[in-house]
């Protein structure tokens, strides 16, 4: 059985709309526990109305996409787990495929697979697990793909058309073998957002697990639809407190003085008022 875990802060209807695509595509065995990270909007009210059969688990304070999805995992059942956003939308059966790898190959740890945007184009969800150079070189050409220059997306989008081995998958969309979560301690809940996933696919490389992307199945992902406008100077603070502690936690010293020495240049935008509870989904 495959235990899915799925963390909510509002938008209910996404919640509902992920869940019943899902049932939609599959019949493989499966649970699905959603985590309410203190929506206080009726959100989980809905969920449990519109999608019966599911486990509903209520955060009192927004615990963050790590700590959420670590609570899910301590109601879990199943001996793979599945990270799913809400702001997803299966358009083929997610499950039966990644079980029967997971089956053939004792050595997976993480699989992630292909995400793409709501009009079926390209989006990044795996790569190579943070570095200074690295992510200097993946914000050039990503900016790229986003501002349509071409031959871009041709570029970016070449090696996820097949399978490979790789340093990290998103969280929107991460399939583990729980013994291995549980091995690992789970998410690090000090990420309240961003840069748990790659964190949690680096541990699990170094506990020597394989980490594999695959172009199949294919899920939809909305990129931001869990999110409320009128958030980013916050939201990019959060990036960055997330990118300073993976650093601290994975790159040598120099990196990290780099790393500083970059957003001296380039300073977060600050954030006026009280910190919104922003929605810890990717």
């Amino acid at each position: 059985m495959i235990s899915i875990v799925i963390v909510q802060h509002t938008k209910g209807d996404l919640t509902a709309r992920a869940i019943a695509t899902l049932r939609e595509h599959t019949t493989y065995p499966h649970e699905i526990i959603v985590v309410d990270n203190a929506s206080g909007d009726g959100s989980a009210e809905r969920v449990v109305r519109e999608c019966p059969g599911i486990s509903l688990i209520r955060l009192e304070t927004n615990a963050g996409f790590g700590a959420a999805n670590n609570a899910g995992v301590r109601a879990s059942k199943g001996e793979l787990l599945l990270f799913l956003n809400n702001d997803t939308e299966s358009i083929e059966d997610p499950l039966a495929p990644v079980a029967a790898r997971f089956a053939a190959q004792p050595g997976l740890g993480v699989l992630g697979p292909r995400l793409v945007n709501k009009d079926r184009g390209f989006q990044l969800s795996a790569g190579h697990l943070p570095s200074f150079l690295a992510e200097i070189g993946d914000k050039f050409l990503y900016n790229a793909v986003d501002r349509e220059i071409p031959g871009a997306r041709a570029i970016a989008s070449a090696s996820f058309d097949r399978e490979r081995r790789v340093g990290w998958v998103t969280g929107a969309a991460l399939f583990i073998r729980k013994h291995l979560f549980e091995a690992l301690g789970g998410f690090d809940e000090r990420f309240f957002m961003y840069f748990e996933d790659k964190d949690l696919c680096s541990r699990a490389t170094a506990a020597g697990a394989l980490v594999l992307y695959c172009p199949a199945p294919v899920i939809v992902h909305l990129r931001g639809g869990s999110s409320t406008a009128g958030r980013s100077a916050y939201l990019q603070r959060v990036y960055r407190e997330s990118q300073a502690l993976y650093y601290q936690k994975h790159r040598p010293a120099v990196e990290q003085a780099l790393l500083k020495l970059y957003l001296k240049v380039n300073p977060v935008p600050s954030y006026a008022g009280t910190p919104p509870q922003s929605p810890p989904n990717h």
